[in-house]
């Protein structure tokens, strides 16, 4: 590939002011590209979430305490379940990260509430609110989204939503008694 090599105009026309051909080395191609690369906004949100630094479980498990209202969410694994598949969305550790930071958590008063987090703005914004909600909602439904649109379940009897409802969740459990006991008067007492 060549390019033509201008010299500046207030050269005299005899000197090397007319255009030459100079050959485009394999650096030079190198450069130019990079120099591309660099300005094309998707891949400088790829650089961000590589360079941001990472919310961990324990962080994530904080935040997802505050947001569902659950102290006692002691299933750790479901929990990097679901920071793995918010990590591998486009921008999802970036997200993560800026939700730390935004909502207050690394403050000297982390939020205790959703409230608290509403106090910083976090529902103002529409990013940070779909973020909250697909937190809160893989906690609920025990489910979560794969960075390729399917839907996996986590868990189902530690779904938040049989807490919350007051049910038992169905499923694995033990049977009251032969087919028809429920016909049956229960004992007294």
């Amino acid at each position: 590939m060549l390019i033509p090599n201008r010299q500046p105009a207030s050269l005299p026309d005899d000197s090397v002011a007319t255009a030459r051909a100079v050959a485009m080395t394999r650096r030079d191609l190198l450069l130019l590209a990079s120099s591309w690369l660099a300005t094309t906004p998707w891949l400088q949100a790829a650089a961000q979430d590589r360079a941001a630094p990472d919310v961990g479980l324990d962080e994530f498990m904080r935040i997802s305490r505050v947001l569902t209202g659950f102290d006692d969410l002691s299933d750790e694994s479901v929990g990097q379940e679901y920071l793995e598949a918010l990590r591998n969305r486009p921008g999802g550790g970036r997200r993560l990260v800026e939700l730390w930071r935004f909502g207050g958590f690394e403050g000297p008063e982390p939020p205790a509430s959703i409230d608290d987090l509403a106090s910083h703005g976090v529902y103002d914004l529409p990013a940070m609110a779909e973020l909250t909600d697909t937190i809160t909602g893989n906690w609920y439904s025990g489910m979560y989204v794969t960075p390729n649109g399917e839907q996996r379940v986590a868990t189902y009897t530690g779904a938040l939503a049989w807490r919350t409802l007051g049910y038992r969740p169905a499923g694995p459990s033990a049977c009251g008694g032969a087919f028809g006991h429920w016909a049956e008067v229960p004992p007294a007492g």
